[in-house]
């Protein structure tokens, strides 16, 4: 075998190689040109946007950016632009092909100076529904802590003001009695 052929076979392998580890990430890689234009998506942008792997090649990737982060993604773009191997972070909004909008972390790397590759190197992943749920726990751990609050500070939002002090010992009146066997630890716990 040649050198020529021992070369080809080792490059067709060695993309065979990229193309298998690649199929199931739940990361998308995108290349992008200069100007923002899409030359490849990986198979993980069908679950995560919608579109077929190749729907969107040709397309300027800022299209399915959200008009409110628009100008950042640009500004970011042009950043990434300036120096060969430069990495760029942020969030942002796409639009999914649901026409739906989805919450991504991205990931960008200038890679046009490497010959293997010369192109912007994206990744990126879906946030929207980790956003939804430490949102939703914020909400949790701000009612809790009003439920606490009002505890400490002698209120309940059920039984109104608990007594803090008693000028004897007492027993309770029927209101309170009910009230408070339902803040009592069972036996036994």
């Amino acid at each position: 075998m040649t050198e020529t052929a021992k070369s080809f076979t080792a490059q067709a392998t060695g993309e065979q190689r990229f193309r298998a580890l690649l199929e199931h990430a739940s990361d998308v890689i995108m290349l992008l040109d200069t100007d923002g234009t899409v030359l490849y998506a990986s198979q993980s942008t069908s679950p995560v946007l919608g579109y077929a792997p190749t729907e969107n090649a040709g397309r300027h990737v800022f299209e399915l950016v959200h008009p409110d982060d628009r100008s950042g993604a640009l500004e970011l773009f042009a950043e990434l632009m300036q120096e060969p191997g430069h990495l760029v972070r942020t969030e942002l909004r796409a639009m999914h092909k649901d026409g739906g909008w989805r919450r991504l972390q991205v990931v960008g790397v200038n890679r046009l100076s490497e010959p293997a590759i010369r192109a912007i190197v994206v990744t990126y992943r879906d946030i929207t529904e980790r956003e939804r749920t430490e949102r939703d726990l914020r909400e949790t751990l701000s009612s809790t802590s009003r439920v606490t609050s009002s505890a400490s500070t002698g209120s309940s939002p059920s039984c109104g003001a608990f007594p803090t002090r008693f000028s004897r010992p007492r027993m309770p009146s029927r209101r309170w009695r009910s009230c408070w066997s339902s803040w009592r630890i069972p036996r036994g716990s």
